[in-house]
């Protein structure tokens, strides 16, 4: 049974982007690329694993790069992803 939950991909709205601090209209929920949280094919993975993300830091962790290695950009979405959790419950979101 997948994980859904609009109250939490909404909460990105107005919230600021967890890799590079900035308050920036592009920034919303980006669901985890990885098997392990639930992605497939044609699947998005849980909505309990999402990174609330603007539009250029998840350019970086989302394309293939020769600057960074696939498990340094998915270090990078898991830090995102644990600001994003520690935000749910400083902001009420979560309880």
């Amino acid at each position: 049974m997948m994980v859904r939950s609009k109250k939490l991909l909404r909460a990105a709205n107005g919230a600021p982007c967890m890799r590079c601090s900035r308050l920036h209209p592009s920034v919303s929920a980006r669901h985890a690329n990885w098997y392990e949280y639930g992605k497939g094919t044609g699947l998005k993975a849980h909505d309990c694993f999402v990174a609330y993300l603007c539009d250029a830091c998840n350019a970086v962790i989302d394309r293939a790069s020769y600057v960074w290695m696939a498990e340094d950009r998915k270090e990078m979405w898991i830090m995102a992803h644990a600001r994003t959790v520690l935000y749910w419950f400083q902001q009420g979101i979560v309880k």
